[in-house]
């Protein structure tokens, strides 16, 4: 059979494709072994089915043989706001390209994909179909799967540049089942007899060992044919489990509960016994093989180990062997093995202990999505006796917008509390502290400072650890009501006490509103320094894998965009978008996935773009959430308005003003920034807002959001400008200047530089104000060449058709027409590299970085 594993030239995958048990993971290491060669083997599950991940671990598989290549790989695959994975794989052949001209580059390098019947994903199947295709001869795939890949197999094998071994050929022949068996059991088979076993196993090579064991443990051939109640698989292992010894018994009962067990587990469970039973097991493969994922750890014969675990029943005896192996495991921390154990045994109580112990200092259950499955397990009686239990279902179900049921289980928290006399103890303020989150993330602020005061003075009496989140709690609140500087303060209170209480968690969420804070506040610097100083305190102590730092990365995204520093903030955003899962807050994904890329598109120039998340936004809320989920943190017919006005289209913006006639702003954050939009609204009608501008701009300063101040004086700029007052209007924006200046804000002239460049170059002659007011000038060369964009192109855009030299616009246009980079090298008879280079430098000169991108900005400077 391994004569099948042939690699021509020409060749670059061979794909094992047949049901579990067919041996395929042997026949690929009996292979790997013989050859010797250089490889790589990832095995996958069901949670690998992304395509972020599948190509995160491909370039760690091709780290053995190209330095840095993971590190390298990472960073790309989390710089681009389009996640064109084709792009990936073209800058992983120009990689690879390099690997093939090294003199110390092997013949040959093998990757294997075990598994791979898990990858489903169409951005994994259609990216690596693209690898495949244009693979260096040298780089080669084995594929092991239970059903056949959709990677266009069929005419990959009719050009030659493909092998598959399936099922048919898997399965054992005549010949081969006499020869397996004559060899196990020392007997030969008669024609009689082996025509009757291929007829029972259908040349199925797990069913044929597992004949061969029973066999071999004193079966007669004819028991084990005989049987037509069963499958030939369950009545060949319970006659196995049969012949084995009762001590043997007792071994593979305990060790067929987890998923992997080890010489150590098998002595500690049965002292000697179980080290003989278990170098019995691993001896011969007939009951347990090596684990391909951990050296020292085996586990059984799959179709043995599912017999076992619907068949035999533990004894009540056991129970202490069973709390011996959960805590073998948990003391490893490897909580999901534990818990593993205990949810199938049903030790409700041990389970719950596990989950205590996992968390906050062991977070596998959470990161790894277990904790909710595990949830579900739980009897409903069970949890609703339990108070650790509740607030973790209430969490929960807050966590995935099921409010009511969040309410439901609170409720039953607190009346288990009072009968418990547990009042005032860490869950019951835990209590409060999400009933005042509920509150908060509902539009209720005021009711949700309310419940958090009420704790608070407790908490310092008792000079508790949760005092951090108390005041993180007022943090929020005081942002949301706009009271910048309370919040400041309450927010480096929060710090301060969640790094003395070790709590990465609540310092985490008490970042995300300081630097915002700090950055309306006017101190861009210090935001900077205590974001720096917070990450490497987080990093020491290995906090940083927490979910929710994407919300620390989102505000230096924001910091980064004001200094007008994109370079910096796009290098954020990549950090933002590696740390983004299943796991994160939903709150926090649509803020970082949706209204910091939006944000951060629209400082680019890249308005087309902005425009698609803005529609990908509203369809994500209408499909899975409601407005009132995320009351107060965007407005998408604001966002609309704001992606026209860039364009020089006023309209959308007065649409959205009528709407909001009726509508008399609050005092929150969130709607006086949409009254100084209003504002904008209202000077393009030619009404005057003067007093509505002074409203906001001494409200601001007052409470201390001084990055408001400075867009209000910019706009009374712009209003007296408008009346006639050219020299109020000067005084009103030098004003502004100066504020600005002192904070460090530049990103809130250079989204409007066009419109403010005259006041600007005026306010350059104020000694105090000409170095600033050159820097803000000088960003006039590297502003977005879209920024600002009203009809037609404007001078930045049209030097660029000087820039690209003819060849480059041939492949511009191919570029638009969708041909691959293989098909426009034919096309232009030159090498695929030389396509790749001028792809490279069509995007460095349009300042894309996508052929979407590339095409839509030559469209509209009418390249093409």
């Amino acid at each position: 059979m391994l004569a099948d594993f042939t690699w021509d030239a020409d060749t670059n995958v061979l794909a094992v494709v047949a049901p579990s048990g067919y041996g395929k993971s042997c026949l690929i290491e009996q292979w790997l072994s013989d050859q010797g060669d250089l490889f790589a083997w990832v095995r996958w599950d069901s949670h690998d089915n992304s395509a972020r991940t599948f190509w995160k671990y491909v370039s760690l598989a091709l780290g053995r043989l190209v330095p840095d290549i993971e590190q390298d790989m990472g960073r790309l695959l989390s710089q681009s706001t389009e996640l064109n994975y084709d792009e990936y794989v073209d800058w992983l052949l120009n990689r690879l390209e390099a690997v093939s001209r090294r003199w110390d580059r092997p013949s040959r390098f093998t990757i294997v994909l075990d598994n791979f019947h898990h990858l489903t994903h169409p951005d994994i199947l259609s990216s690596f179909s693209r690898l495949l295709e244009y693979a260096p001869h040298w780089l080669k795939f084995i594929i092991g799967s239970r059903t056949s890949p959709e990677l266009g197999l069929v005419e990959m094998l009719s050009k030659g540049r493909a092998v598959l071994i399936t099922k048919a050929r898997l399965g054992f022949s005549d010949a081969e089942t006499k020869a397996y068996m004559q060899a196990l059991l020392g007997t030969e088979l008669s024609d009689t007899d082996l025509q009757r076993v291929q007829a029972k196993t259908e040349g199925w090579p797990a069913l044929v060992n597992i004949l061969c064991i029973s066999m071999k443990s004193g079966l007669l051939l004819e028991e084990a044919l005989s049987t037509s109640e069963t499958t030939m698989s369950e009545f060949l292992s319970q006659q196995l489990y049969s012949h084995l010894s009762s001590d043997q018994q007792a071994v593979c009962n305990l060790l067929s509960i987890p998923g992997k067990f080890n010489n150590e587990l098998a002595r500690l469970l049965f002292g000697d016994a179980g080290a003989r039973a278990f170098r019995e097991f691993t001896r011969q493969d007939y009951l347990a093989c090596a684990s391909s994922y951990e050296k020292g750890w085996f586990v059984f014969n799959p179709l043995f180990r599912e017999w076992l675990a619907n068949r035999v029943e533990l004894a009540e005896a056991d129970g202490e062997k069973l709390d011996r192996m959960i805590d073998f495991f948990a003391d490893g921390h490897q909580f999901e093995e534990a818990m593993s154990v205990a949810t199938r045994t049903q030790s409700w109580e041990r389970a719950l202990q596990i989950i205590q112990a996992a968390y906050p200092n062991h977070l596998q259950l959470y990161q790894s999505g277990s904790l909710p499955r595990v949830l579900e397990l739980f009897p409903a009686d069970f949890v609703e006796r339990q108070p650790y239990l509740l607030m973790a279902k209430a969490l929960l179900c807050f966590s995935l917008f099921r409010y009511e049921e969040s309410k439901r289980y609170l409720e039953l928290l607190e009346n288990t509390l009072e009968e418990t006399h547990d009042v005032g103890g860490s869950l019951h303020i835990g209590a409060h502290f999400l009933r005042s989150h509920m509150l908060r993330f509902t539009g209720q602020v005021e009711e949700a400072t309310h419940h958090t005061r009420q704790v608070l003075d407790a908490l310092k009496e008792q000079n508790s650890p949760f005092l951090c989140w108390c005041y993180c709690g007022l943090t929020a609140d005081s942002f949301l009501n706009d009271q910048i500087n309370d919040c400041v303060d309450y927010a480096f209170k929060s710090v301060a006490l969640a790094k003395k209480a070790e709590d990465g968690a609540c310092l985490i969420a008490s970042l995300g509103w300081l630097l915002p804070a700090l950055l309306l506040n006017g101190k861009l610097s210090l935001a900077e320094q205590v974001a720096e100083e917070n990450l490497v305190w987080l990093k020491d102590r290995g906090l940083d894998c927490l979910p929710d730092m994407v919300m620390v990365y989102s505000q230096l995204v924001t910091i980064h965009r004001e200094r007008f520093d994109l370079s910096s903030a796009w290098q954020d955003y990549r950090l933002l978008q590696a740390r983004l899962d299943s796991h994160t807050d939903p709150r926090n994904i649509i803020h970082a996935r949706y209204v910091v890329l939006f944000e951060l598109l629209v400082s680019s120039g890249h308005l087309e773009e902005a425009q698609n998340v803005v529609t990908e936004l509203e369809a994500e809320v209408r499909s899975n959430y409601t407005e009132q989920d995320f009351v107060g943190f965007f407005d998408l017919k604001a966002m609309d308005a704001v992606v026209a006005l860039k364009r020089g289209q006023v309209q959308p913006l007065l649409a959205w003003y009528q709407q909001r006639q009726q509508h008399r702003p609050d005092v929150t954050h969130r709607e006086r920034n949409l009254a100084l939009l209003e504002c904008v609204a209202e000077l393009f009608m030619q009404r005057d807002c003067s007093e509505k501008l002074a409203s906001i701009r001494a409200q601001s300063l007052e409470n201390g959001a001084i990055y408001r101040v400075v867009k209000a004086d910019i706009l009374m700029a712009l209003q007296l400008s408008m009346q006639g007052k050219p020299d109020i209007a000067q005084q009103r924006m030098e004003q502004a200047l100066s504020l600005a200046q002192s904070a460090g804000f530049v990103g809130v002239f250079a989204d409007d530089l066009q419109q403010l460049e005259a006041f600007i170059k005026k306010a350059q002659q104020q000694a105090s104000l000409e170095k600033y007011c050159q820097q803000l000038l000088a960003l006039r060369s590297a502003l977005p060449f879209s920024t600002g964009v009203e009809e037609g192109a404007t001078k930045a855009e049209a030097a660029l058709v000087e820039k690209l030299t003819p060849r480059e616009i041939e492949v511009l246009q191919m570029l638009a027409e969708g041909k691959s980079n293989k098909w426009i090298a034919e096309q232009m008879e030159v090498s695929l590299s030389t396509v790749k280079n001028h792809v490279s430098n069509v995007f460095g000169k349009l300042q894309v970085t996508s052929r979407t991108e590339a095409v839509s900005v030559a469209r509209k400077v009418e390249l093409l």
